[in-house]
């Protein structure tokens, strides 16, 4: 097929020009027709006017082909180009550190021997975009709110230890030297030679107890479980709110220190929601103490023989 010498376009001209009515009239007169030559070269001249359509049409296609990516790149670029102009685009970085804050304050970030208990929001916020990056980074406040789920489900299988402990390494490293707000669950009895949980909290979390802001404890262990998770916890000087599911306060100040009061000297808010009675609070620091919350879910009967639940106060 021949292209034009000044753009390289194909010159497709046809060679036969299709009249119907002529072939249908020479169809029904087909007796006797001698014109044999004339058809043959018909014939020919078609058959190389379809191969030159078949060119034509690929080429086309090809063309169609070209156009349409690049409208879908210059759509594209229509997009990036009006998130250019997006409200969040301009925001201060302050602004946008304190909608992180509040994101990750709202959920906290979930760290669990099982990965689909996880939820990583500053993770996620971290990874959006560079400029969100920069941010989370210089915002080690983000990092600092961590919730650690320490059982281990005996049907799924656990994270791979060193990922683990990389994240949470990440995590601490991250925050910097923010205050940490932590809620730890250990929620069954471990080995402490080989319980993944308890080596976590042993060897990456209680070297941090100077930095804790506030922790909330739930535990449902037998007494020498207890003893072995708060005799790992020798500095809780920076700690402002406690909150604790589990045993009576008065064992628990017996394996914190021998004086409690005098390694918490910013405690202000205690919040005790205790599984036993009676309730034993004569070692507590009353003097800080501004916010108090009481409650319990063991069963007592009244003077009629009734089980009734113990109430709950705040002060």
């Amino acid at each position: 097929m021949a292209k034009c010498s000044k753009c390289g376009t194909s010159n497709f001209h046809p060679r036969v020009s299709v009249n119907d009515n002529e072939i249908l009239q020479r169809l029904r007169s087909s007796v006797g027709f001698t014109d044999q030559a004339l058809t043959n070269q018909l014939l020919h001249d078609a058959e190389k006017d379809l191969d030159d359509y078949g060119t034509e049409i690929a080429r086309l296609k090809t063309a169609i082909s070209v156009l349409k990516r690049k409208r879908e790149h210059l759509e594209g670029y229509v997009v990036n180009c009006r998130s250019l102009l997006s409200p969040i685009r301009r925001l201060p970085p302050e602004i946008l550190s304190l909608i992180f804050l509040f994101r990750c304050r709202e959920s906290g970030n979930n760290i669990s021997l099982h990965q689909y208990n996880m939820t990583l929001p500053s993770i996620v916020l971290s990874q959006v975009c560079a400029g969100w990056r920069i941010v989370a980074l210089d915002t080690s406040a983000i990092w600092s709110n961590l919730s650690f789920d320490f059982y281990q489900e005996p049907d799924l299988t656990c994270l791979n230890p060193s990922l683990l402990r990389s994240l949470i390494h990440l995590y601490l490293e991250r925050s910097s030297q923010a205050p940490l707000d932590l809620s730890l669950f250990f929620i069954d009895h471990f080995d402490r030679d080989s319980d993944l949980g308890y080596a976590i909290f042993k060897t990456m979390l209680t070297p941090t107890s100077h930095r804790w802001r506030s922790l909330d404890l739930q535990y449902y262990y037998i007494e020498e479980d207890i003893e072995a998770i708060w005799s790992q916890i020798t500095d809780l000087s920076g700690l402002e709110h406690l909150k604790i599911y589990g045993e009576p306060l008065d064992f628990l100040l017996r394996h914190t220190s021998p004086a409690f009061h005098q390694v918490t000297p910013r405690l202000q808010c205690l919040d005790l929601k205790l599984r036993s009675s009676p309730l034993d609070l004569s070692g507590t620091p009353w003097a800080q103490i501004t916010t108090l919350r009481l409650s319990s879910n063991f069963h007592q009967q009244d003077q009629f023989g009734h089980s009734r639940l113990s109430q709950s106060f705040e002060i």
